[in-house]
């Protein structure tokens, strides 16, 4: 009979600690579903203008946004949070509208006019691409960038709303899929969450005895941190982001990394710290089970 309950017990917590591992594995992914591990990944990699940078290259005017500012910050947060939150399904229409205000693009190219170096002696005002290479001592910065513009043959407009759903062409369809699939999988955490609650209940059933169970049930959530931490470890160690050419590109991927990693060890400590309550009450009630037994003796 000992040895039915040995078996039971191990395949019981086997279960348990496979469907833990999941569970772990399906809730650290699903930070990438929210916005806050992509803005913090931006914010390491010198402001997420840079990215809006990219997005908005082909448009007309969109190639000077190409440094730091807290407003195109904004508007880059705004996009990724749109963007996921359809995704998820909270949202039923793809919002990718950015708003560009001619007042504050015009101050902030003023301000990148005004770090150009003065212009020196047979230098040359522009690149081939058209790019102002220096500042003329003659002219103020806001008669040199009306100058540049003019070259460009670019008009600033009082306002402007760019939606990047319309520039790319953004299969809608496409995304409905992954919505569909998003939705799946998160029935799948609540499945696995489920069954882990279910087996740690079949744990203390199938012990018939709190303090074999707290035991058992102790050891699973140790053993399950534990593979959390190696697979961290070895994520860490094996896994780098391949590199795209583009340096933000890169960073991001690597910060988006970093982040995961993080939060799949706060599951591990989680596990860890569990389990080892469990196993130390266990261990509490087996002591106080011998006292009680001895004081019966005598």
């Amino acid at each position: 009979m000992s040895v039915i309950k040995g078996v039971l017990w191990t395949f019981l917590s086997l279960l348990l600690v496979v469907s833990l591992l999941v569970t772990v594995t399906l809730l650290t992914a699903n930070t990438l579903l929210y916005p806050d591990i992509y803005v913090k990944a931006l914010d390491g990699e010198g402001g997420a203008s840079g990215v809006l940078a990219d997005d908005t290259e082909s448009i007309d005017g969109g190639e000077f946004v190409n440094t730091s500012s807290e407003e195109f910050d904004v508007e880059v947060e705004k996009l990724i949070t749109n963007f996921l939150s359809y995704l998820r399904g909270e949202t039923n229409e793809l919002n990718l509208i950015i708003d560009l205000d001619g007042g504050a693009l015009w101050a902030f190219l003023e301000e990148q006019v005004e770090k150009l170096p003065a212009c020196g002696s047979g230098k040359e005002l522009y690149s081939t691409e058209g790019d102002a290479l220096c500042k003329p001592a003659n002219k103020t910065s806001s008669e040199f960038l009306d100058e540049a513009l003019a070259e460009n043959n670019i008009t600033l407009p009082e306002s402007q709303s760019i939606d990047l759903a319309e520039v790319y062409e953004i299969d809608t369809d496409g995304l409905g899929q992954i919505r569909e699939g998003v939705r799946m999988y998160k029935i799948a955490i609540y499945i696995f969450l489920f069954l882990s609650v279910v087996f740690s209940v079949l744990i203390f059933v199938a012990a018939k005895d709190i303090k074999k169970g707290s035991m058992i049930l102790g050891i699973d959530l140790v053993v399950a941190g534990l593979i959390v931490f190696i697979s961290s470890l070895t994520t860490s160690l094996l896994i780098n982001a391949p590199d795209f050419g583009i340096e933000i590109l890169t960073g991001l991927v690597n910060s988006v990394k970093d982040f995961i990693i993080i939060r799949q060890n706060l599951y591990g400590v989680a596990l860890v710290v569990s389990g080892g309550i469990l196993v130390g009450v266990s261990v509490f009630l087996k002591k106080n089970e011998g006292k009680n037994e001895t004081k019966a003796l005598k």
